[in-house]
């Protein structure tokens, strides 16, 4: 049967000596394929990261303690602008000042009180949590002023749903309540103040208007008329206001000892903001870093990694990136503080009261004085006098009491009514609150992450991975023609086996036409060897020797791998006597070479085990046994071992008329195959025809063009165990 139509069609042209014939439609992969073409080979690294990552993202979704968070909602300022209360028109001037002062501070003002401990170790005790206010503070709580708006929004996370509920709830009533407390401040002191005078107040006015209903009593004829009357009216007007007066001085003073008390308590500036800016310790440390990076490259091209200078520098590296990982990223390189509102406004207010006191101390002095000078009280007769001073005393008396009695219910409408400068406009509810883990989310970003983290790594891999990946990877990295590349035909494959095992034929078919090619001698024997056993070059060696023999019958293979021979196995042939029976002169050649099952193909096995395989390839009835074989064989093909464990597949080499060197897909690496080369080139008269590129994985545009097609030659498929 010939093929020889088939194998030189029009889609093939013949090279110069020494190279192998090509697809004259085949064009340079572009970009894009070459990618395509690293994901197909790397898949398996690619499946691996991305499974993985997002596996263990599930992972921890699922094992990892969940935690709640739920979120209050404030908005800075009341609402109620319309109210005396808001117009600062009360009696009480704390009350006013706070109130006026309402609307002049931003949402991160009031985020800042927000983070005060009081605040955090009342929500503590409320909620009986077992842990103090200021971890409550640190770690549990987040407060978020919303740009260009008054709104604030303070997040609380747990572990339990209806807690983190509670928790931020029961912080914004606490700050709601302390504001209205601050304001309402004022007019508990003065309440404290008139409940303990008003009694004393009420006492006196009776005392007095005792008095008076006693003396009228005795003295039921005298009364107070004329002139007389109107000097009594002056004095007992003078005499209420010097009593409103006092009580005005004394309320002012409980204010000012309350305010006081309050401000002892505050700190006068608060921090408004942070400046955040770089690390300037680890920019410096980057820069030192870069530069021993720079070092210790130009030192690795001059010294080993053992050598003291790389050692030296791959210390100090160390010690600085340890550095850069212990150093903050940022700094706070300033704070800007501010003015505490609260603070300003009661010493606003002490201020107020201590004009107010100065005030009434001038005026109490003018009324005593006006009290005192002459009158025409003291020119009435006596009784008169008498009658008219009780008359005094019991309406100074009743005035007195009736302006505590005031003042009493001026701070108690103030103390009920006193509105605060936070509104909580959103309360939290469970079941709105976010979780955390959240397994969509994490699903999502595992999803992103893995893919990014898997694309790298197949990038990553593939960039340090030194071994032959396809036809390119060889011709950059060997001055050697590609005679062939041959796909991975295994058993692992079953549906892919028809137009695989095509393929395979097609490129065994060609190697054997780049072999009459690639010399103006004719190649009777041919060597074929790999740098390390595992490649396949004995599939090769078998796989070449079928197609030779389809073409032009009467090919000899010859199993000269005396170390581990496998050709036999293969074949599933004997190997009782073969290539060294026949060296030591223990057999013929007609008793120890065997036809196979492949038309026109037969077999010299390697025989029993030897102590020095070496030695018989280099004698001289080696050769002779080239010599005896060409006489009746028209090709003879060598399955050699390996290049680099032992030195026997050269000596062939140079015994023959060429030499074919076998790398594998992925298992091959760069720096191994040109050792090999260069043992094989040790001997000057070796022929090193080329390199087949073998188990490459094809792609799937091949299926259609082979599928239909029947594969003219029955090749072997590799074994688990491949040689």
């Amino acid at each position: 049967m010939y093929y020889g139509p088939s194998l030189q069609s029009e889609h093939m042209y013949q090279l110069p000596s020494g190279a192998p014939p090509v697809y004259s439609e085949s064009a340079k992969p572009t970009d894009f394929a070459s990618i395509v073409g690293t994901f197909w080979r790397r898949r398996r690294v690619f499946y691996s990261i991305f499974l993985t990552f997002l596996g263990a993202v599930v992972i921890w979704t699922l094992l990892a303690p969940k935690t709640y968070t739920a979120t209050t909602k404030m908005i800075a300022g009341s609402s109620n602008l319309s109210t005396p209360a808001r117009q600062g028109d009360t009696s009480l001037p704390m009350l006013n000042a706070l109130i006026a002062a309402s609307t002049t501070h931003t949402a991160e003002t009031y985020a800042e009180l927000l983070q005060e401990n009081p605040i955090a170790a009342q929500v503590e005790r409320d909620l009986h949590l077992k842990i103090s206010g200021k971890t409550l503070l640190d770690k549990y709580i987040s407060i978020k002023p919303i740009t260009n708006t008054a709104v604030i929004a303070l997040s609380a996370t747990w572990s339990n749903r209806d807690t983190a509920s509670k928790i931020a709830n029961e912080f914004a009533t606490v700050f709601v309540n302390r504001e209205r407390e601050l304001i309402a401040s004022q007019a508990g002191s003065a309440l404290d103040f008139l409940s303990k005078q008003m009694p004393v107040a009420e006492a006196a006015m009776h005392a007095a208007d005792g008095k008076l209903a006693q003396f009228q009593a005795s003295h039921p004829n005298v009364y107070i008329g004329g002139t007389g009357q109107g000097a009594g009216s002056s004095v007992a007007a003078a005499q209420q206001r010097f009593a409103q007066a006092q009580v005005d001085q004394q309320q002012a003073q409980a204010q000012l000892a309350n305010v006081t008390g309050q401000m002892t308590s505050l700190s006068p500036t608060i921090n408004g903001s942070s400046n955040i800016n770089q690390n300037p310790v680890v920019a410096q440390l980057q820069i030192q870093l870069a530069q021993i990076n720079v070092q210790l490259e130009s030192a690795r091209k001059q010294f080993t990694e053992q050598h003291p200078t790389v050692v030296a520098l791959e210390e100090q590296k160390a010690q600085i990136q340890r550095e850069i990982q212990s150093q903050p990223a940022s700094i706070v390189s300033g704070n800007n503080i501010v003015p505490n509102p609260v603070y300003q406004q009661l010493s606003q207010t002490a201020a107020t009261l201590r004009s107010q006191i100065a005030s009434d101390q001038s005026q109490l002095a003018t009324l005593r004085s006006q009290m005192g000078s002459p009158g025409s009280a003291q020119n009435l007769p006596r009784e008169t006098f008498q009658l008219a001073d009780l008359q005094r005393k019991a309406t100074l008396a009743e005035d007195v009491y009736t302006a505590l009695q005031n003042k009493y219910n001026d701070a108690t409408v103030a103390k009920t009514a006193s509105l605060s400068d936070i509104a909580i406009t959103q309360l939290a509810r469970p079941g709105d609150e976010t979780v955390k883990p959240n397994l969509p989310l994490n699903l999502l970003l595992g999803f992103i992450l893995g893919l990014v983290l898997a694309i790298s790594g197949v990038f990553l891999v593939d960039f340090f991975d030194n071994t032959f990946k396809d036809e390119q990877d060889v011709q950059r990295a060997l001055a050697l023609p590609l005679l062939a590349s041959v796909p991975q035909l295994t058993t692992k494959t079953p549906h892919g086996l028809p137009w695989l095992r095509a393929l395979t034929v097609e490129s065994f078919l060609q190697l054997v036409t780049a072999l009459r090619y690639s010399s103006d001698k004719p190649l009777r024997t041919l060597a074929i060897t790999s740098p390390h056993q595992g490649d396949g070059k004995s599939t090769v060696a078998l796989s070449t020797a079928i197609a030779m023999a389809e073409m032009e019958p009467k090919v000899l293979l010859v199993d000269a791998d005396l170390r581990k021979p496998s050709l036999h196995t293969k074949l599933g042939m004997e190997n009782e006597r073969g290539l060294s029976d026949y060296l030591v002169g223990a057999g013929a050649l007609g008793d120890v070479i065997k036809s196979t099952k492949f038309d026109g193909l037969y077999l010299l096995s390697s025989g029993g085990k030897v102590p020095n395989p070496i030695k018989l390839i280099q004698s001289a009835r080696f050769n002779q046994l080239i010599t005896e074989l060409l006489k009746e064989y028209r090709a003879i093909v060598f399955d050699t071992p390996a290049l680099l464990p032992v030195f026997d597949a050269a000596i062939i080499g140079s015994a023959v008329d060429g030499t074919v060197l076998v790398v594998s897909a992925g298992v091959t690496d760069m720096p191994s195959t040109k050792a090999a080369l260069q043992r094989l080139n040790s001997l000057h008269n070796v022929n090193l025809i080329g390199v087949v590129l073998n188990r490459v994985t094809p792609t799937n545009g091949y299926r259609a063009y082979y599928l239909a097609d029947e594969s003219p030659i029955s090749l072997p498929h590799e074994s688990e165990e491949v040689v």
